[in-house]
């Protein structure tokens, strides 16, 4: 026979199981910029995201995979060269067809060094890959 106070412990564990399993669902794609000095273009939704900081947070390598509809290659580039500037990012390089694609951009800032290439996916959608990683 059961005592009293294991079946109020029982009945309250019961209780608090009702609304089933906890259920995750996977990250929904982001347009928000994923690191603060990394802005992406309006629009543009993260895909894939892999960041992994230096152990002594003087660098990271960061894979991300953009992709979005509302510029073309040209708009995407444009928005780069305007804005990562402004979050100390230099311009290396520029390379490739900007209308038709792909086109490459380098950036650097003091430790690490970005490219970004820019590629038209379908008719109506760009990709961005982006690799961030130690400057050499």
């Amino acid at each position: 026979m059961l005592k009293p106070w294991p079946v109020a412990v029982l009945v309250a564990a019961l209780a608090a199981c009702e609304g089933g399993p906890k259920v995750t669902t996977p990250i929904q794609p982001s347009s928000q910029a994923l690191q603060p000095d990394l802005p992406a273009p309006e629009g543009f939704v993260s895909r894939e995201n892999a960041v992994n900081p230096n152990p002594t947070g003087a660098w990271r390598v960061v894979n991300q995979r953009l992709e979005g509809k509302d510029r073309r290659i040209e708009g995407a580039a444009q928005f780069y060269r305007e804005t990562w500037p402004k979050h100390g990012w230099t311009l290396e390089e520029s390379k490739g067809d900007p209308r038709n694609g792909p086109f490459t951009l380098v950036f650097s800032n003091r430790s690490e060094r970005a490219r970004l290439e820019i590629r038209d996916a379908s008719r109506t959608q760009v990709e961005i890959r982006l690799n961030v990683n130690k400057k050499d």
